[in-house]
């Protein structure tokens, strides 16, 4: 997602489910899973974004977040997901973060968010429980499934057979 906001608006970003795969053919060449250049009002929530690219080549990094400057975002209950060679899991205020408690420390945010696998079934539709929040004013998936309480992180209200426990 390409995220990027006219000056004074504000953007809600939530219940998506981004997947990233392959290896560049050669050289050092990025991927984003969210690329948001400016600073304005922005909120991620029920995210899924597994960036599973490799480097082929002699370098580039895969992020999952990328901020161009340091934006007014919120982002929480997240799953934030590159395992890949070159993973990272954000770009904030002028440096990689390559661990979620780093881009903890760096956004002040993502307190509820995992870094976990989501394991895909049948699509796009995760397997591992992601538990998200509600509050965000949407009701039904990509499919116009009901949403849960607490809803599932990602496009899709799907059931899961693997838990996590935040600790």
């Amino acid at each position: 997602i390409y995220n990027e906001a006219n000056s004074g608006y504000i953007s809600n970003i939530y219940f998506n489910t981004i997947y990233i795969s392959g290896s560049p053919t050669a050289g050092n060449l990025n991927s984003y899973g969210i690329y948001i250049p400016g600073n304005d009002t922005r909120t991620f929530k029920n995210n899924v974004i597994y960036n599973a690219r490799s480097n082929n080549g002699t370098g580039g990094s895969h992020y999952c977040y990328y901020y161009g400057t340091t934006p007014a975002a919120t982002s929480d209950y997240n799953d934030l997901y590159a395992p890949g060679t070159g993973g990272v899991i954000g770009f904030y205020n002028g440096g990689a973060q390559f661990t979620l408690s780093s881009w903890r420390t760096a956004t002040g945010g993502d307190a509820n968010s995992l870094n976990i696998n989501p394991v895909f079934v049948s699509g796009f539709k995760t397997s591992a429980t992601l538990n998200g929040i509600t509050g965000t004013g949407i009701t039904t998936d990509f499919e116009g499934t009901a949403r849960g309480n607490p809803p599932r992180m990602g496009a899709y209200e799907s059931a899961g057979v693997i838990t996590y426990t935040w600790t």
